[in-house]
């Protein structure tokens, strides 16, 4: 049990500076949103406000629609914003396992976001941007937790918590670099 809320205190703790790191850039509002989800979620948990999954369903939203400025324009995304606050309503209705499902699903959504971002990347500057691979890694590992979660309640656990373990690697790393430096970038013309 200390091994679980040190995971937890040590990532609330490090999403923080990561958030504080990335101020002023196009993604501050990500990250802004990943450090708030799990202290508010676990007070509003804990003062009995709202379910657990039920706050980070509501920050999976919020996450989402943090990139919602990349695509102002978009009439697709309009409405991929809109349905998907539709299937956060439906899901705050709904058993946990629905919460699970839902929140991969919000992610599955940003995991893409992140790879076309970093397909344009690539064939825009020929350079392959180390930063976009720890986003996708690192949506890649909520997906991941939460469907061995949903799915296994004995090895989901564990899971989950190894996989949030490792999260704080990246959110190290998030409080190291921003997207625009230089030294992630990689060249692929002689590849």
């Amino acid at each position: 049990m200390i091994i679980s809320y040190t995971i937890v205190f040590l990532s609330m703790f490090f999403w923080i500076f990561s958030a504080v790191k990335q101020y002023r850039t196009e993604l501050f509002w990500y990250f802004l949103a990943l450090a708030a989800s799990d202290p508010i979620s676990l007070i509003f948990y804990y003062a009995k406000i709202l379910g657990l999954y039920k706050g980070y369903n509501i920050f999976a939203f919020l996450t989402l629609l943090s990139l919602y400025g990349f695509f102002h324009k978009k009439t697709f995304v309009r409405i991929i914003l809109l349905a998907s606050f539709i299937l956060l309503i439906l899901s705050l209705l709904s058993s946990v396992s629905t919460q699970h499902i839902t929140i991969v699903l919000l992610h599955i959504m940003i995991f893409l976001f992140f790879v076309v971002k970093s397909t344009k990347f690539i064939a825009d500057s020929g350079k392959l941007n180390i930063f976009h691979i720890f986003l996708i890694l690192y949506e890649t590992t909520i997906i991941l937790k939460m469907l061995a979660q949903s799915t296994d309640s004995n090895n989901g656990v564990t899971f989950f918590y190894a996989t949030s373990a490792f999260e704080i690697l990246i959110a190290i790393f998030f409080s190291m670099f921003k997207e625009n430096d230089s030294r992630l970038l990689v060249g692929l013309k002689g590849i």
